[in-house]
């Protein structure tokens, strides 16, 4: 049977058709199978990565773009939002916006957008770049806090022999418009077995979120009590406003003001009552190999006499050593501008603490 060839142009028009589907097909679709769905759950969320590898877990917060997520073999791990193609956390969470948008549902991330359930029924699509946190909760109240606790520790030996001992505690609660912290720092040191540093620092502040990055800071609270500094206690209730300047996945940059009443006592027992203007900056680092640096400085300017102005800055170098456990270096300046006297004489303006130790946060 004689054959007849098919025109050329008519193999143009085959081998064009045949790109146009090829073309149409995704490219990871040959080494990607069968599309696989998670299996819903309220006890577990899943990840799966640009790489194509799925995780299995728990989502403990999504904000500033990263995700705290609980794995279910590899324990705590910080993902990069960018570095996610599909999340699906089954749980009751609740998500801000940049529009302000605050809702309570579960969803699935899928690409660019996220389709959200809220709980009374509502689907809403929102794309990726607006999600500013994601946190868990709603059956438990006990999801929305976390702890963090620190122990440190230095020592000189030689013509001198010196300790000095640093704790921390910190008690948070995270929502999508609240921040809650409260945070609590002692050292105390001793030179030739005589006390030559004994300060306590304790403080309170909830945040409320306006926008998504403006928020109101009201109340305010610090107390602080320096034994070397002629100061037996300090406390300072204010109130305040703050804006977030920079947020990603890798730095945040905040900047607050607002004022102050003072009181204050010595350890001769004088008192006097002031007011003071505040201002306060975070800027923090999540760096490669698992290192952070956290950034804080905060100065009460006292109105009524300057000589009572404070400062405090405290940075801390952080390596993660093992799941919760972290390794901290940490550099602590605390200035007051004129201490009172302690009889004749005046002390020093500044303290400086410098303190390797190991911390735990839950």
């Amino acid at each position: 049977m004689r054959r007849h060839p098919i025109p050329f142009s008519s193999r143009l028009a085959l081998h064009a058709v045949a790109l146009c589907l090829l073309a149409s097909v995704p490219a990871h679709a040959a080494d990607e199978g069968p599309r696989w769905v998670p299996p819903k759950s309220d006890k577990w969320d899943w990840i799966r990565l640009t790489s194509g590898e799925w995780l299995k877990g728990e989502l403990k917060a999504l904000r500033d773009r990263e995700i705290a997520f609980d794995s279910d073999n590899l324990d705590d791990l910080d993902i990069d939002l960018d570095d996610v193609d599909r999340m699906y956390f089954n749980r009751l969470s609740y998500i801000r916006t940049e529009d302000g948008t605050d809702v309570q549902g579960t969803g699935v991330l899928r690409g660019d957008v996220l389709t959200f359930e809220t709980v009374d029924g509502q689907t809403l699509e929102i794309a990726r770049k607006d999600i500013v946190t994601i946190v868990p909760g709603g059956k438990r109240e006990i999801d929305y806090w976390s702890f963090k606790a620190n122990a440190s520790y230095a020592l000189q030996d030689g013509n001198t022999d010196q300790v000095d001992l640093s704790g921390m505690v910190g008690i948070y609660r995270d929502t999508a418009t609240l921040r809650f912290q409260n945070e609590y720092r002692g050292i105390w040191g001793s030179q030739d077995n005589s006390t030559v540093t004994n300060n306590h620092r304790a403080t309170t502040t909830l945040d409320v979120y306006l926008t998504s990055r403006f928020f109101l800071r009201v109340p305010s609270v610090e107390y602080y009590k320096d034994e070397f500094k002629n100061l037996a206690h300090r406390v300072s209730p204010g109130a305040g406003v703050g804006y977030e300047l920079i947020r990603n996945s890798w730095v945040e940059f905040d900047l607050s003001v607002g004022s102050v009443y003072q009181f204050s006592e010595t350890e001769d027992g004088e008192t006097s009552h002031d007011f003071a203007g505040t201002f306060g900056s975070e800027l923090n680092f999540d760096l490669p190999r698992g290192l952070e640096l956290d950034n804080s400085y905060s100065l009460q300017l006292v109105a009524t006499d300057l000589a009572k102005t404070s400062h405090h800055f405290e940075s801390v170098l952080s390596l993660d050593v093992w799941g919760p456990l972290d390794l901290d270096l940490t550099f602590i300046l605390d200035r007051i501008e004129r201490p009172e006297k302690d009889g004749d004489d005046r002390p020093d303006s500044n303290d400086v603490s410098i303190m390797a130790g190991f911390s735990l946060e839950f």
